[in-house]
């Protein structure tokens, strides 16, 4: 009995907040009205989706992609919301924004500037290799817009 329980916790993949064995492995979110809604509000200069923030650097580590940032509130309280859509170009393409989003009861808890870094598996989202794939991320609080390439290539795009 103890040597099947061992067995079926072993081969485990995804449990709340890790998937396929990794710590620290934030899920997307798959939604595409949340997506639009936060593309939405950050192109109106005087309203931001969220906290403030400010994306540092944007790495890839094989299929793990990594983004640095700098921002009030706890890791915890900032998502990465995908459009749900694949671009089907070569390489294809997928879109994200980043968002903080706090209950209005904790408004105090994000005064502190801290950086943070968000890890998020790309194979959750496209089903074949996800080192090859463009990357287009937005800051849900800024106008921000990073594009990473399959190679790694990082560039910011103007607004």
């Amino acid at each position: 009995m103890i040597s099947i329980v061992l067995t079926a916790s072993a081969f485990s993949c995804k449990q709340e907040g890790i998937v396929a064995g990794f710590q620290d492995i934030t899920d997307v979110v798959k939604n595409s009205e949340q997506y639009s809604k936060a593309l939405n509000a950050r192109a109106n200069a005087t309203k931001t989706f969220g906290e403030k923030f400010e994306i540092l650097d944007v790495k890839k580590e094989g299929a793990i992609l990594k983004i640095d940032f700098q921002g009030g509130c706890d890791l915890s309280n900032y998502k990465l919301i995908w459009d749900g859509k694949v671009m089907e170009s070569y390489p294809e393409q997928v879109n994200l924004i980043l968002v903080c989003q706090v209950p209005n009861d904790n408004q105090e808890e994000c005064q502190a500037m801290v950086r943070h870094t968000l890890k998020a598996d790309l194979t959750e989202l496209v089903n074949f290799k996800a080192d090859n794939v463009i990357v287009n991320l937005y800051s849900g609080s800024t106008t921000q817009h990073i594009v990473m390439d399959e190679n790694g290539v990082v560039t910011n795009k103007p607004e």
